[in-house]
């Protein structure tokens, strides 16, 4: 495997919300919520890559860093800090990555679907942000 991409985006991470629908007569039409669209164009405004969007298969490694709740004693913080205790809390890791994933589809990659290893793990930080790491899988090729 090789390194196609790595980045360090700070900020709070936003999970990606439920669809909204609206009607409009015969039709319905479907949004992305306010937070989740906010995010996704943050993402694209921040993210570094300046290649081609890769149309490989691809693993995609994402660390989803949350603010340390100002619940928790000072031991606790510490604690959180050094990654010994960790949000087993909604949102869940599948919905950090599926805003990622869009948000950077078609800048980073072709397209979300050539992804074929997904590894995503949440800690808390000081300092909230995501880090992503893209490779190469290598040896496999797409079947079109």
């Amino acid at each position: 495997m090789s390194l196609i991409y790595h980045d360090i985006i700070k900020g709070k991470p936003v999970a990606q919300g439920r669809p909204r629908f609206v009607s409009r007569g015969r039709f319905v039409q479907v949004y992305d919520p306010k937070s989740s669209k906010d995010y996704k164009q943050l993402l694209k405004d921040k993210c570094q890559y300046n290649g081609e969007p890769y149309n490989k298969p691809f693993s995609l490694t994402i660390y989803v860093y949350a603010n340390i709740p100002s619940s928790f004693k000072k031991a606790d913080k510490e604690k959180a800090e050094q990654g010994l205790i960790r949000p087993a809390k909604k949102p869940d890791v599948d919905n950090y990555a599926k805003g990622i994933m869009d948000a950077l589809t078609g800048i980073v990659w072709v397209d979300d679907n050539i992804c074929l290893d997904l590894i995503v793990k949440k800690f808390y930080s000081k300092d909230p942000r995501i880090e992503l790491w893209v490779e190469t899988i290598d040896g496999l090729e797409l079947p079109f």
